[in-house]
């Protein structure tokens, strides 16, 4: 029996909701040719995370990032050509199939968030918006 996601999403917000004393802006860069699932999931995440005091900048590409903290959104076939993403542990070739993945980028701390599809990403980004939400901000 696996752990409900929400429970191993958790570690992963950690560092949006304790950077938060010090750290206000998350950069967020999206892969090309998110469809309105996934769109409707980002806007459910970016409201969590400016109720949590962050605002947030939409970066056009990796070179514009300037936030505290960086979150990578895409589709897995979009995903892979990124040079800098870390690797998934399994290929999401199943519908609905999604990845979370907690890196450095540049020392900054990221979050990868992939989909093999439009509502995968949806599901990863509404996961992390409930996590944000419930956090004690003193986590």
């Amino acid at each position: 029996m696996h752990p409900p996601r929400f429970v191993c999403l958790l570690p992963i917000f950690a560092v949006l909701v304790v950077s938060a004393a010090s750290a206000r802006t998350l950069s967020i860069v999206e892969a090309p040719g998110l469809g309105a699932p996934a769109r409707h999931g980002m806007e459910k995440f970016e409201a969590s995370v400016r109720a949590r005091g962050w605002d947030i900048q939409n970066a056009t590409s990796v070179a514009d990032v300037s936030g505290d903290g960086i979150v990578f959104v895409g589709l897995a076939t979009a995903i892979e050509s990124w040079p800098f993403a870390p690797k998934l542990a399994h290929p999401l070739d199943t519908p609905e199939a999604l990845a979370t993945k907690k890196f450095l980028f540049k020392g900054k701390p990221a979050l990868l968030f992939a989909g093999s599809d439009d509502r995968a990403v949806m599901y990863a980004l509404l996961e992390a918006s409930e996590s944000i939400a419930a956090a004690d901000s003193n986590d």
